[in-house]
């Protein structure tokens, strides 16, 4: 009796599963040639350029006069509500004393402090200092109300340098705007020619509400049927 039991729950099981509609994760490659990147202030002195796969740009002149800074940002586009974008990065500013800003994230709408930029050799504005030509992980997660993101040394989602929450800048489009929007950086102030930032990988993980894949309704169909099988011989 208690095996008839048993096979019958193990037999509800499995119908169950093949009609629950399981979320799988999709990720996304966001491209790094510098095919797929176009400067946006094209009057500073600077390059895009790829180097064993990695996308970097370099300010070619040192700053003169003014918070003159190298933007650039992706020409693909995606979805990023609801999802998470994953990148690392680093920059160099050369040797001797330096102060180089960066930000990065989504055009307008989304940075990864408080402040919005990082800084190299020293804080400025309360910015928050980041080491020279060392990797960092920064990670983005996408809600309706907000954002939350970690900057790290050792890896995504470590928030060893940096995390927190914060609300979109709704003069940008906010929430709606992340629909369709391209991944952004800036390399700016720098104080020596050559500064450059360097991106080594970019990704976008996004939800994906789709049917269970091919492979597992198929295995789950066949438990199915050997429940059913159980059941018979033991009538």
């Amino acid at each position: 009796m208690m095996k008839k039991l048993f096979l019958t729950f193990f037999l509800l099981l499995v119908l169950v599963l093949l009609n629950i509609n399981s979320s799988f994760a999709a990720t996304v490659d966001i491209s790094l040639d510098v095919s797929n990147w176009v400067k946006t202030n094209n009057g500073v002195p600077s390059t895009l350029t790829n180097f064993g796969g990695n996308l970097i740009g370099t300010r070619t002149t040192p700053r003169v006069t003014g918070s003159i800074g190298l933007d650039a940002h992706a020409i693909d586009t995606y979805d990023f509500q609801n999802a998470t974008l994953q990148y690392k990065w680093k920059v160099n500013p050369g040797t001797g004393y330096n102060y180089v800003a960066t930000n990065s994230g989504i055009n307008g709408t989304v940075y990864a402090t408080n402040t919005g930029f990082f800084t190299t050799h020293h804080s400025w504005s309360n910015s928050t200092v980041i080491q020279n030509n060392t990797w960092l992980f920064t990670e983005y997660k996408f809600t309706e109300t907000g954002y939350y993101y970690d900057v790290g040394y050792t890896g995504y989602g470590q928030a060893d340098l940096w995390h927190g929450f914060r609300q979109y800048s709704q003069h940008n489009g906010g929430w709606d705007f992340l629909a369709d929007a391209p991944m952004w950086f800036r390399l700016n102030d720098n104080y020596q020619a050559g500064a450059y930032i360097e991106f080594e990988e970019a990704r976008l993980i996004t939800p994906d509400g789709g049917e269970v894949p091919e492979p597992a309704t198929m295995m789950l169909f066949g438990l199915g049927l050997l429940g059913l099988a159980g059941v018979g011989r033991k009538k």
